[in-house]
């Protein structure tokens, strides 16, 4: 059913979206059987439920509570103090008030997230007026969608995890920052409180409490100004209504009306201050939101910024307000990704900054949920992911290019001589002042071609002057050529972080720039003509010690560099080296003698090297101190007399050191080919570990998507198990009922299959049947032995096979007699399985039947004794009976008496007014009448003259009114007869 999203419904005030799996059952039943039926909320429950099976949730959930449970259908209009389910394997979502429901593709690789998708609706169609609610689960199904309602300004709530039979969903929701933490009665108690005072969570702008006179926009400056002096954050500049709906949000969680009485409490409350600013920061995000618009970033411009790079120039891109790192890793992902369609590699830096530390540290970690990664490509979640413990963290290699700091857009120094600043989603915050003087940093801090990347909802807006439209998306903008002032940044801007936690990311050196220190080291340097630099453990070089330009020089056409590794002369880089860890291993000074080497100018000079380690202050690793002392030596090569001859000192010298040069080359060569071999080991084992590392990552993601699956259908078992635990509590209860009901009652019951055997019986058809022991599986034949009806096995099994009801009388040898009813036995679904048999015992009956028959028949015998024609009639004046008398006197026989009306008789004899007259109106008020006489012509008797004396016998119990007639001839004087 489409529906059309422009029509707007009367929906309930406040839509409750509640989501459960495992263990939620009981959870569900504790809050519903606590909250009232007219609280003018609706709520949807969202169950993983396995889908070949039906579901009964709606008819457990409605034993608990007195509001209506119904299945959510597709199309229908939701409706207050209602509760809906949910069919199994469906998303469900609230769209203006109906139910919009598609049905999962069981194909589909996107993991079946209904929980999710429910409350993703609920943010975006009843924005602050959405509660989400998680229960017991496994997973993390729920921890998105209740992020778009927290981020909407809705409730969220989340179960007490010590309550929980399976605490994962609500601990992974906990971790959002949830509003609500409680068991779920507790949970009833406080939504009541928001059904009945809902004025008390939304802004005072929309609640109309504040007086006329005094503006509503003043009314939480007193939490604002106490913010900015507890946490440095000057809340004033942001968008007024949403600042202020999250100050009343909270002062409403607390039931505090008076925003002095919130400051005040704040004061107490440690805890609340940190919950309130971090409310009210905004960190929602997500990998590549708006995927078209990081495509065409992507695309259009970062290729320009690759191709106008130089070989040794960084990218630089600043990413204000990153919140948890998902922007600044997007980026970086799609930065490689243009790197390797263009075969360019580039030194790239990109700064993220956001002024929550707790965003920053998880921004650093780099570690997220499945749910976290949901919009990211298989492709480039195997490429640029590493799987860990459950959950994803980038790669270091893209987490290499990010450097996360704290900083505050809005007052702190930006970043300078940036190729692309990308800012999504925050400017939308800030008021009109503040969003022009954040947009001008910006474009200050811009390179002339610089672009500017901003959320789906944003725009340059008044700053339209500082950029331009670039591209189709309209979301990023290129910066204009013009100039931009400066950002103030004084101290009235600066972050008060700033002014007293700053703290150096660099090893603090030892300073000679002090008062007497500083003379005393210029002296001795001066002194004994030092020259020298000041090293870290990793060869950077923190200070220069007087004049180093002899030894220490920059190769041609090399970055520019502080490592003196890269700046020292090639001639004894190895004796350096050596002397660096020499004095690193042991301790103490080392020193290397008379090594030669080509100065700038050409000339050949010695020179010692002294390392000297050293303890600082500022760090707990080594500094070295490298001192170079010169030597003038004499020409290279041998002494010689003016003759000509080299003397034998030097000549046992020179032959000393050739022999010591061949050693050295021998030992030199010797350590080169060990070093081959070890480095072919060491590649031939790095190439098998990274092929065995490749099979276990296989081999670990399939066991992950196993145990993936065999946790969802877990939880479907589950929940299935445990309607199935309920349903068996009702069925026992219904067993117990019955048992004690057929016990009560002692019915003579009998349960027969369709082989004709007794599958059960009762107590009180044993004792009927004579039985000593079971009679379980006895045939029918056997079982009604005692009564002599051998056809009654016949009987049985025509009503199975004719589907047709039957009652047979029998009796046994001792004269009791009994109704045999015999009835097929339907299951639910009307399948014929046996026949029933009730014996019930009419002994007494028969009896009272044979006394009436004996008393009618010595009634009867009585009558026609008597020497008077006698009739009895009913109350309708119709015969009951005639005595022999009569029959005989008017020739007629009794069946023609028998029901027939008295005006009717003998040819309409007693047909005359004056028999009228008495039976109908004399013979009721009087109720005897005397010594009628009529006169008729009665055919084959002739005249006659009849005496007629009636009397009307009285109704006893449950015996009818009837009238006695008796009839005197009177033709013949004195004649009786």
């Amino acid at each position: 059913m489409a529906l059309d999203l422009n029509i707007q419904v009367d929906i309930p005030v406040r839509v409750v979206g509640i989501g459960a799996s495992a263990g939620g059952l009981d959870a569900l039943n504790k809050l519903l059987q606590h909250f009232p039926a007219d609280s003018g909320m609706a709520f949807v429950v969202i169950q993983h439920l396995d889908p070949t099976r039906p579901s009964h949730l709606a008819a457990l959930l409605s034993r608990v509570t007195s509001m209506v449970v119904t299945t959510a259908l597709d199309g229908v209009a939701l409706k207050p103090n209602h509760v809906y389910t949910a069919p199994a394997h469906v998303y469900v979502e609230v769209i203006n008030g109906y139910f919009r429901l598609t049905p999962h593709n069981p194909t589909d690789l996107k993991q079946f997230k209904p929980i999710d998708t429910l409350f993703q609706s609920l943010a975006n169609y009843q924005h602050d007026l959405a509660i989400g609610i998680v229960l017991s689960g496994n997973g993390a199904d729920g921890k998105a969608g209740l992020a778009d309602i927290k981020f909407e300004g809705g409730v969220t709530f989340a179960q007490l995890p010590s309550t929980a039979a399976f605490p994962a969903m609500p601990e992974a929701v906990i971790e959002l920052g949830v509003d609500f933490i409680l068991a779920p009665e507790l949970m009833a108690k406080e939504l009541v409180a928001l059904a009945k005072s809902d004025d008390g969570w939304k802004p005072a702008a929309q609640s109309g409490s504040a007086p006329a006179e005094e503006p509503v926009l003043s009314s939480v400056d007193p939490v604002v100004s106490w913010l900015r002096s507890a946490k440095g954050t000057d809340f004033t500049r942001y968008k007024r209504p949403t600042i202020e709906r999250r100050i009343r949000r909270r002062m409403g969680f607390l039931k505090i009306t008076k925003p002095e009485d919130y400051v005040r409490y704040l004061s107490e409350h440690p805890v609340e201050v940190e919950s309130l600013y971090e409310d009210i920061l905004i960190k929602v995000t997500s990998f590549f939101r708006d995927i078209e618009a990081f495509d065409a970033l992507r695309k259009e411009v970062l290729p320009g910024i690759i191709i106008k790079k130089g070989l040794e120039s960084a990218i630089r891109i600043w990413v204000p307000g990153c919140a948890t790192g998902e922007e600044a890793y997007s980026i970086a992902i799609c930065l490689v990704e243009a790197f390797d369609e263009l075969a360019i590699k580039r030194p790239v830096r990109i700064f993220a900054t956001d002024i929550s530390v707790q965003a920053i540290a998880i921004a650093r970690a780099g570690i997220y949920s499945v749910d976290a990664v949901k919009n990211v490509s298989p492709e480039r979640l195997a490429r640029f992911f590493v799987r860990l413990n459950g959950s994803y963290q980038i790669s270091k290699a893209v987490r290499e290019m990010c450097v996360y700091a704290q900083h505050d857009v809005a007052k702190d120094p930006p970043f300078s001589r940036l190729d692309l600043i990308s800012c999504r989603n925050l400017v939308i915050y800030f008021g009109r002042e503040l969003q022009r003087r954040v947009l001008g940093t910006f474009h200050f801090s811009l390179e002339s071609q610089g672009f500017l990347f901003l959320g789906g909802a944003e725009a340059v807006g008044l700053s339209s002057d500082l950029f331009d439209a670039y591209g189709k998306t309209g979301k990023i903008f290129a910066r204009r050529a013009t100039r931009s002032a400066a950002p103030d940044f004084s101290a009235e801007h600066l972050s008060t972080r700033h002014l007293h936690q700053v703290q150096m990311s660099q090893i603090q050196l030892p300073s000679f720039e002090d008062g007497v220190k500083a003379d005393a080291g210029r002296a001795i340097i001066s002194q004994w003509n030092l020259s020298g630099v000041v090293i870290s453990h990793d060869m950077e070089i923190l200070q220069f010690l007087g004049q180093t330009s002899d030894y220490l020089t920059h190769k041609p056409g090399e970055l520019a560099s502080c490592n003196l590794l890269k700046l020292a002369p090639t001639e004894w880089l190895i004796d350096l080296r050596l002397a660096i860890h020499e004095a690193a291993a042991t301790g103490l000074a080392a020193r290397r003698d008379d090594l030669i080497f080509k100065a700038p100018d050409g000339a050949s000079k010695s020179v010692h090297i002294e390392v000297i380690p050293f303890e600082t202050s500022a760090s707990a690793q080594s500094c070295f101190v490298v001192l170079f002392r010169d030597q003038r030596p004499g020409p290279l090569g041998a002494t010689a007399d003016a003759a000509g001859h080299i003397d034998a000192a030097t000549d046992a010298r020179l032959s000393h050191l050739l022999n010591e040069l061949a050693e050295t080359k021998a030992y030199l060569n010797n350590l080169l080919e060990k070093e081959q071999a070890a480095h072919e080991q060491l590649k031939s084992a790095s190439e098998e570990l990274l092929s065995s590392n490749e099979e276990m990552l296989s081999t670990n993601q399939e066991l992950q998507t196993a145990k993936e699956e065999a946790q969802a259908a877990n939880e479907e078992l589950h929940t299935l198990n445990e309607e199935m635990r309920r349903r068996h509590l009702e069925l026992s209860q219904v067993y117990d009922d019955l048992a004690n009901t057929v016990s009560s009652g002692q019915v003579a019951l009998i349960m027969i299959s369709n082989d004709l055997k007794c599958r059960m019986l009762t107590p009180a058809a044993e004792k009927i049947l004579k039985l000593k022991s079971s009679a379980v599986g006895l045939p029918v034949s056997q079982l009604m032995s005692q009564f002599k009806r051998p056809e009654l096995e016949g009987v049985v099994r025509d009503v199975i096979e004719a589907l047709h009801s039957c009652e047979v009388e029998i009796s046994d040898s001792d004269q009791h007699y009994y109704d045999l009813r015999i009835r097929p036995y339907l299951t639910g679904t009307k399948m014929v399985n046996g026949a029933v048999l009730v014996l019930v015992d009419i002994t007494a009956q028969k009896k009272t039947i044979k006394s009436l028959e004996n008393s009618q028949a010595y009634t009867a015998d009585l009558l026609n004794s008597v020497p008077v024609k006698l009739l009895i009639l009913d109350a309708d004046l119709r015969v009951v009976m005639a005595n022999q008398k009569f029959l005989d006197k008017f020739k007629i026989s009794s069946g023609q008496v028998k029901h027939a009306l008295i005006y009717d008789l003998v040819d309409g004899m007693f047909n005359v007014p004056e028999l009228k007259l008495l039976l109908e109106s004399t013979l009721p008020q009087q109720c005897l009448v005397e010594k009628v006489v009529i006169e008729r012509h009665i055919p084959n008797l002739g005249r006659r003259i009849l005496t007629i004396n009636a009397r009307y016998l009285i109704k006893h119990d449950d015996n009818p009114a009837t009238i006695l007639l008796a009839i005197v001839d009177m033709t013949e004087a004195g004649s009786v007869y």
